[in-house]
């Protein structure tokens, strides 16, 4: 496994493995006397979803972010500040948010009155032509769009 190999001792995280299954965490994973909380989530398919309450516990000294983001368990991030999350593909972000279905929730959202537990923040963790669609810069799409750029191939008149 990836922390034991580099250097973490997992042996009463494994043992505590069931306990700990539905929350996805390993604890205690130790390393020079500290023990750690890891939060272990997948990225394989390019994308993280991270709740506002774990971006919030990267603030803590002891918490641990583990990111699969490929086929074997070394294909990771591991991130023990929200520093550690943001690199070269975070030129936006993709906030997601539960909710009624209804004008009011997107007006609250925008102006900043919502609850930080319906809201799950997405980022890009590997490139591809999708993911560069949704976190890409919307203005230089915008700027580009024009009437004879939108397709109606396929689609039933009304």
């Amino acid at each position: 496994m990836y922390l034991s190999e580099n250097g973490f001792d997992v042996s009463e995280a494994e043992e505590n493995l069931s306990d700990n299954h539905e929350t996805s965490r390993l604890y205690p994973v130790k390393k020079d006397g500290i023990a750690y909380n890891v939060l272990c989530k997948s990225a394989k398919s390019g994308l993280l979803y991270l709740k506002s309450s774990s971006w919030e516990q990267l603030r803590q000294p002891n918490f641990m972010l583990y990111v699969l983001t490929g086929k074997d368990y070394d294909n990771c991030r591991l991130c023990q500040t929200k520093s550690d999350l943001i690199d070269k593909y975070a030129e936006y972000f993709v906030f997601r948010m539960g909710g009624d279905s209804n004008p009011d929730t997107l007006d609250k959202a925008l102006a900043g009155t919502f609850n930080k537990g319906d809201m799950q923040i997405l980022f890009m963790m590997k490139e591809s032509k999708i993911n560069r669609s949704i976190f890409g810069d919307i203005r230089k799409k915008e700027a580009t769009d024009n009437y004879s750029s939108v397709s109606t191939e396929g689609e039933n008149d009304i």
